[in-house]
């Protein structure tokens, strides 16, 4: 039997508040060489970095960086796309400055993502190629081994349907 729905009251949401976000850079260019010869994996790197802008009242900045199908015309991919997205986002609670900077860091990254694939898959369909939607990406994970390569950014890739 089916649980009845569940009022979402103050002890349910989250500390931290998402103020809104802005695509910072597009930069979007065909591969007129492009062949179609197979189904094309999604092939996209991701790079996040976090600013505390004010540890006091608990503001910060999260930008996501991303190159898709980079080096078309050599790898023979459709078109190559780089766009960058930052987020504002404020804490309110107790939380040390540690603590904040690793909530914004995995919870901000989390809310930041999904309007990321959106703007690429908005931005495929105005160019009149078949949207592109990036997977749904472990953003523990993610984090986790972006972190290891310090400064580089995560390979990441997905098998796609189609191109």
């Amino acid at each position: 039997m089916d649980k009845p729905p569940l009022a979402v009251d103050d002890t349910h949401l989250s500390n931290l508040t998402f103020t809104g976000y802005r695509i910072d850079k597009i930069e979007y260019e065909i591969n007129p060489n492009f062949q179609f010869r197979e189904p094309l994996q999604v092939n996209f790197s991701l790079g996040a970095s976090i600013s505390v802008q004010d540890s006091e009242q608990k503001t910060a900045a999260i930008t996501l960086n991303c190159n898709v199908f980079e080096n078309a015309e050599q790898n023979n991919y459709p078109f190559t796309l780089i766009i960058s997205i930052t987020g504002g986002f404020i804490f309110s609670g107790d939380i040390d400055e540690e603590g904040f900077f690793n909530f914004c860091k995995t919870s901000g990254t989390a809310i930041l993502f999904p309007f990321l694939r959106s703007a690429v898959a908005n931005i495929t369909a105005n160019a009149n190629m078949q949207p592109l939607m990036l997977p749904v990406i472990n953003v523990h994970n993610f984090l986790g081994d972006y972190q290891k390569l310090s400064e580089e950014p995560a390979i990441i890739q997905q098998p796609s349907e189609s191109q």
